[in-house]
């Protein structure tokens, strides 16, 4: 508000650093550009502004972010209609679509003063989606398998119980005959 009153170019030096101290890099960063743009700029304030971009260049962190160029790209909730975003130090997310693919979300931890590549290969949502009446069928089956294993199980497991029964022994003092194959 200060400098929308005054229009004086080294407030722009103070926002800038304010901006700074608050963390607000890319914030800061905007602002020495607006600055070094203007007409009326003198040698010292020139010098301050060329210092803290120097510092700034240190602290905020680039995201390249490669995809589709008929995709839509937001970060951090934010439209953007460049691939290469300067952003603060920190969690990101980064969000592209593009009409007949399934989206991309993915979390980026920005370092300062570093670039951080990110490629996105979207996968046709096709692939992923599966049509109703397949999908019902599938399930069929499964359960189908399913109920199948089980009665095998309990067939084969009454099977084997009464192969292994236990025969009676002769009490003694009866007649047994004893079957040899």
């Amino acid at each position: 508000e200060s400098f929308a009153a005054s229009n004086r170019t080294p407030l722009l030096v103070n926002i800038a650093v304010a901006q700074q101290a608050l963390a607000r890099y890319v914030a800061a960063a905007s602002t020495i550009e607006r600055l070094l743009a203007r007409d009326d700029i003198d040698a010292a304030t020139f010098r301050a502004a060329e210092a803290l971009n120097s510092e700034l260049d240190t602290r905020i962190a680039v995201l390249d972010i490669h995809r589709s160029p008929s995709s839509s790209l937001r970060v951090d909730g934010v439209v953007s209609e460049e691939d290469r975003v300067s952003v603060n130090p920190g969690p990101h997310v980064i969000h592209v679509e593009e009409e007949g693919f399934l989206p991309h979300r993915e979390e980026i931890e920005a370092a300062p003063g570093q670039v951080h590549r990110v490629n996105v290969t979207l996968l046709p949502r096709e692939t992923m989606e599966i049509d109703p009446r397949r999908r019902r069928r599938r399930i069929l089956g499964v359960v189908g398998a399913v109920v199948v294993a089980a009665v095998a199980a309990t067939v084969l497991g009454l099977m084997l119980r009464s192969e292994t029964a236990d025969v009676p022994a002769c009490p003694p003092g009866d007649l047994c005959f004893e079957v040899r194959p």
